[in-house]
Parts: C-alpha cells; sequence; structure tokens
C-alpha cells in the first residue's frame, strides 16, 4: 500500500493543496492520500508537531506522512527525510524535527536532505515520496544534521510538588480546548484526589471520562489523542473565555 498523509495551514479554500494533490495521483501509482488537517493556525510547527506526534502511529506501517506547514513552491532549501518506527516522515528544517523527535540528538538517528535534480520546493517533497516507496532515497539523499531547534511547549510532572505544568495547543471545531497534558499523567498524578487547575482566567476542579449532559463550568475530559480536553456543556467554553493556543496551565494535586 502506497499511503502518503498530509498536514499542512493550507487551508481548503485555495487551490493549491489540490494542485499538490493531483500531482502525487498523478506520479504516484495506486497511492492512497489522507489528510490529517489542514487547519493548522499559520506557521504554527508546535500545532502541527503535536497534533502528527498522536496521530501518525494510526496509519500503517511504511506510510509516508508528509509536513507543509509553513512552504510554499519557491523555498530556497530541500526537504529532509526521517524514516521513524517503520514510517517516513518529510519536512523542512524549520525546527519541527525537533518536535516531533525526542531521539534527535542520538548519533545514529537517521536523517536525509533531499539532492536530487528538482529545483521545485514542492516537486522534491513529491521525488522523495516516490523515492520512500520505492526504497531509493539513499540513492539521491545525504546524511544531514539538524540546523534548527524549537522550543517545546511547557509540559512537567514536579512530584514533589503535586504539580502538572501544562500548555493549551488548539481550539477544536466544537470550541473545546486540546491540551498537551497526556491522560496518564493526570491521572497517575491525582489518583483520584482533588485538584485544582488555573488556565488563563477559568479555575478547573472537575474530571469526567466522558462528556457531561450538564455541566456548567469547564472540566477535563480524555481526548481520543490521549490527552486532556477542556471542555463544558454544549463544548462552547472557547467562545465564552475567549481562549488561545500557548495560554499556561498550572494544576495542583490537593
Amino acid at each position: 500500500m502506497n499511503n502518503i498523509t498530509l498536514i499542512s495551514d493550507w487551508s481548503l479554500r485555495e487551490p493549491y493543496l489540490a494542485m499538490f494533490k493531483g500531482k502525487l495521483y498523478s506520479q504516484i501509482p495506486n497511492v492512497n492520500i489522507f489528510d490529517i488537517t489542514h487547519a493548522v493556525e499559520l506557521l504554527n510547527i508546535h500545532q502541527a508537531a503535536f497534533i502528527l506526534k498522536h496521530t501518525f502511529s494510526s496509519f500503517p506501517v511504511g506510510t509516508i506522512h508528509v509536513v507543509l506547514v509553513g512552504t510554499y513552491a519557491n523555498m530556497p532549501v530541500n526537504p529532509v527525510l526521517i524514516p521513524y518506527q517503520g514510517h517516513f516522515f518529510i519536512a523542512n528544517d524549520d525546527g519541527i524535527i525537533s518536535l516531533l523527535f525526542d531521539e534527535i540528538d542520538q548519533p545514529d538517528f537517521p536523517i536525509f536532505c533531499y539532492n536530487g535534480n528538482e529545483t521545485n520546493y514542492l516537486s522534491k517533497i513529491q521525488a522523495l515520496c516516490s523515492m520512500c516507496i520505492q526504497q531509493t532515497f539513499a540513492q539521491h539523499t545525504a546524511k544531514y544534521v539538524v540546523q534548527k531547534r524549537a522550543i517545546p511547549l511547557e509540559l512537567n510532572y514536579n512530584s514533589a510538588k503535586n504539580q502538572i505544568t501544562g500548555t493549551t495547543v488548539y481550539v477544536d471545531v466544537h470550541h473545546n480546548i486540546i491540551t498537551n497534558i497526556p491522560v496518564e499523567m493526570f491521572l497517575h498524578a491525582t489518583q483520584n484526589k482533588k485538584f485544582i487547575a488555573y488556565v488563563g482566567r477559568v479555575q478547573i476542579t472537575e474530571y469526567a471520562d466522558s462528556y457531561l449532559e450538564t455541566a456548567g463550568n469547564a472540566y477535563f475530559v480524555p481526548n481520543s489523542m490521549g490527552v486532556l480536553e477542556i471542555t463544558t456543556y454544549r463544548g462552547n467554553i472557547a467562545i465564552l473565555d475567549a481562549w488561545e493556543a500557548k495560554t499556561e496551565i498550572l494544576l495542583t494535586v490537593i
């Protein structure tokens, strides 16, 4: 199976995404293209990395994951290719690689840079996709060392203080707030004890295993990506409190 996923900040209003996908269909026989999302906030590599990191393993081994956030046809750089856990990742060296892979500093971590004949950045990506499928990328790439690093979003569990610090990542289509706090970390820290979390101007003191039919205040609920989500009755919390991404969360177990 020739599977390719796409994640971008291109939106669906413009024709460029369809043009890019059309070239992939034209150049790669029997390809399946899956859209993870094209609603990443403009140039927000933290958001793109968070979403891709929590979704790529849902796809079959051998899938190629293409990151198009902040990219355009005439970019004067070459994309990089990272084989990882049986998957292939193609991205720009703009800091997102350091957000995607914790093992990036290991000496044997494989990163390759395109060095073929294509001059158009998007054509280089298309060529890399073909090389991955044909297992020929070693012939047209060179070993590469990441040049740019990005500071990860705040996430820490301090067991001595019984505190978790995290960050809101994005607002979903139902206006719920997606955080970067793993549900497993939260459950381990709280162990059914009371807690209080400060998120911007809002206090949260309740966790539910699933959405509540009635709820007057904001509460945490597990998201299908394995992280905490902040919601309220009918999911309009982001509108009511004008929340944005990258808001700090401080959770203390009482």
